[in-house]
């Protein structure tokens, strides 16, 4: 599912609904659906979610209970995705915990302003000068999730509401800021950047060698 932009303004979520990926409830996703019903009250948006797994049905009923909602369950190429991302206005981010979370990153580098929390290993590349922040508190519940040894957050629909709206409203500034931050996005956490240090780390250890390249 593509969207155009010059139909309607679009918020894109972007997550995988598996054991591994995380749960509804890790993702936030019905504190997101919660914030759009309050978002549509004043502007008229769309809130594209795409997930790459199953969803209940109860979640699922909710597309046609909600004008503006869209679920994609489709599975899709790279190219696909960074379509899908380039096709859309607003990446929303409202998850409750992340051992790094490689979605708002993805949108960054592809221009597209994000809307999230500034929280675990979001703070790798997130911060008030790059994103529109989302309110956030650590909450006192816990739930199992991958990465189960480290805190999660409480977001309010509200808070995602308000940030949501601002990002909006101010789509013009926020967009160029994106656009601009995008390059060094694409420099800093480029695969050989990334893996650089690690293949430096592994030249270093003084171990034989038990393989060899084919």
């Amino acid at each position: 599912m593509m969207v155009d932009k010059k139909e309607k303004f679009t918020f894109l979520f972007v997550f995988s609904n598996s054991s591994s990926g995380g749960t509804t409830e890790r993702k936030g996703l019905n504190e997101l659906i919660d914030a759009f019903r309050i978002v549509r009250k004043s502007h008229d948006v769309n809130l594209l979610i795409k997930t790459s797994g199953n969803i209940d049905k109860n979640t699922k009923k909710l597309e046609s209970k909600n004008e503006g909602l869209m679920f994609d369950m489709r599975l899709k190429s790279r190219q696909e995705l960074t379509e899908l991302y380039n096709s859309c206005h607003v990446y929303i981010n409202p998850s409750r915990a992340e051992g790094f979370g490689i979605t708002p990153l993805e949108a960054m580098a592809c221009g597209i302003p994000v809307v999230s929390p500034i929280h675990s290993g979001l703070t790798e590349y997130l911060n008030p000068s790059n994103c529109v922040q989302t309110e956030c508190e650590k909450s006192k519940h816990r739930f199992n999730y991958a990465t189960n040894n480290g805190p999660i957050w409480d977001l309010k629909p509200k808070d995602i509401a308000r940030a949501m709206i601002k990002a909006h409203d101010k789509y013009s500034f926020y967009s160029k800021n994106a656009i601009d931050y995008s390059e060094y996005i694409r420099e800093r956490f480029s695969w050989k950047n990334v893996m650089a240090p690690l293949v430096d780390w592994l030249n270093r250890l003084n171990v034989p060698k038990t393989w060899r390249v084919r």
